[in-house]
């Protein structure tokens, strides 16, 4: 008996650790920023860049009648299939933010955070040259309609995408390389940022030669989630993701095994309450997720998800049932 009670409690240890290992990896992205620049004075940026601005960016000008932002590119990972982010103005809130983003050799122009087009909310698709190159772009938002050149050629125009930025808010932060999470790294080089009001005058720019010279630039040692976000709401993604359908079949499925050993350790406990012992299967399995959860805020590549908390609870539930069964066809036997 106490041997098989010491074999429950090896296992039981061997699956917490194989679960803590997988929860709390980083996802293959490293912390280290490999930001840098090149002899051509460009902007490099790889799986693992970033740099940002101080909040405020943008709070001495009002861009009420709109804004305009030139930046001269050279994009890589053309023929990629995944969402990254050039350029993002945010202050916290993903449904105001605006983003500048790629998806294989498109540009993609938005507001919000619908970066699959899951929702179908308005955006600009821009296509580029399936070729590496360098290329000058232009957006013109919030005069009504959105209007995007490339290298001086009018390529799109929109009037249901009205990029805006709220006047109220003084405290945008311009993120540049990468998602303020950390999590959609851009790779390729950028000569400089511009932005204009309705006029010719440049009001902020970013370069090799400005970021010596202004203050308000971070470059991080080590990138991080600039707004951390605990138990973050994905659920309505879960139907039209598949990345998020993959890994909410793995959470479900890596915490049934936690749940069954934690089903025969609480029966050599409690032989005769199943709810008792059914509710301490649900507490280790909400506990051991809500930990996991928790530390993935500050992990990079890493999202804290209520999605996540729930699916692997209901996974670590399931093992109870699962234990029953077993018991009753082992008795057979």
């Amino acid at each position: 008996m106490r041997l098989k009670k010491l074999l429950c409690i090896i296992s039981f240890i061997i699956i917490l650790s194989f679960i803590l290992y997988f929860g709390l990896k980083k996802n293959g992205q490293a912390s280290i920023n490999s930001f840098d620049i090149d002899s051509d004075s460009d902007l490099i940026f790889t799986k693992n860049s970033m740099l940002y601005t101080d909040e405020g960016f943008l709070a001495k000008h009002s861009f009420d009648d709109g804004f305009i932002i030139e930046l001269t590119v050279k994009p890589e990972r053309l023929d990629e299939k995944r969402f990254s982010v050039l350029l993002m103005l945010t202050y916290g809130d993903s449904k105001k933010q605006f983003v500048i983003g790629q998806w294989q050799n498109s540009l993609m122009i938005m507001n919000g955070d619908d970066y699959s087009n899951n929702r179908k909310e308005p955006k600009i698709y821009v296509p580029l040259s399936e070729k590496p190159g360098s290329y000058k772009i232009k957006v013109a938002g919030g005069f009504k309609k959105t209007t995007v050149y490339v290298d001086g050629v009018l390529e799109r125009t929109s009037d249901n995408l009205v990029l805006k930025l709220e006047p109220s808010k003084k405290n945008y932060r311009l993120i540049i390389g990468n998602h303020s999470s950390g999590t959609a790294p851009w790779h390729g080089a950028i000569s400089n940022i511009s932005f204009y009001k309705n006029n010719d005058i440049a009001v902020e720019e970013i370069s090799v030669d400005t970021i010596s010279k202004r203050s308000d630039i971070i470059i991080p040692q080590k990138n991080s989630n600039i707004y951390p976000v605990y138990l973050q709401n994905t659920g309505f993604d879960l139907f039209y993701s598949r990345n998020l359908q993959r890994d909410a079949v793995i959470n479900f499925l890596g915490f049934i095994p936690l749940g069954f050993i934690s089903s025969i350790l609480s029966f050599q406990k409690i032989k005769k309450r199943k709810i008792r012992r059914f509710l301490i299967v649900l507490c280790i399995s909400f506990g051991v997720s809500l930990f996991i959860e928790l530390l993935q805020v500050g992990i990079p590549g890493r999202n804290s998800s209520m999605l996540d908390l729930a699916l692997n609870s209901a996974g670590g539930c399931l093992g109870y049932p699962l234990f029953l069964i077993f018991k009753k066809i082992r008795s057979f036997f």
